[in-house]
């Protein structure tokens, strides 16, 4: 029998890595302040691989103040898990997950700090397996944003 068909697969699809990662853990997670963009793709730059890639950020946030933190894809490949801890980037505590699990779509959590604290913001493919240059997404955390309800009328 005879193949009808083959898949060639990069011994490397991490053709350029993320600028804000030097490596998958809290202790180097890049600063964001509140309303910038990021733009990060999912290489781990630790295997040659690139796979199982776990990005860091870290912002600071003030006790009584709605935070909306957002990863939205950039490429249809991408799916993201975001998780928020609080800690000193070593001892950490989960404080609040969202795990999408359909590509494409983005991962959004609503915040509201009960206290002052730095927050680390851990976001990972919801797929592990999934890596490459092209898997991209950018984090944006917002504070006080607006929420726009339905106007409703009555008829008298």
């Amino acid at each position: 029998m005879v193949a009808e068909s083959s898949t060639n697969i990069p011994d490397y699809i991490c053709t350029s890595l993320d600028e804000w990662e030097t490596d998958n853990t809290p202790l180097q997670a890049s600063p964001i302040n509140i309303a910038q963009a990021q733009s990060h793709s999912l290489c781990n730059p630790e295997t040659a691989d690139g796979l199982q890639d776990t990005d860091w950020i870290t912002f600071s946030v003030q006790a009584g103040q709605r935070y909306l933190i957002q990863a939205i894809p950039t490429a249809p490949n991408a799916a993201t898990d975001v998780s928020i801890y609080s800690g000193d980037g070593i001892n950490l505590t989960l404080r609040g997950e969202m795990k999408q699990d359909v590509w494409g779509l983005p991962s959004v959590i609503d915040w509201y700090a009960s206290k002052s604290e730095v927050l680390y913001i851990r976001i990972k493919h919801s797929d592990e397996r999934v890596a490459g240059s092209t898997v991209t997404y950018q984090v944006h955390p917002t504070k006080n944003y607006p929420v726009y309800m339905p106007v409703i009328s009555r008829i008298p």
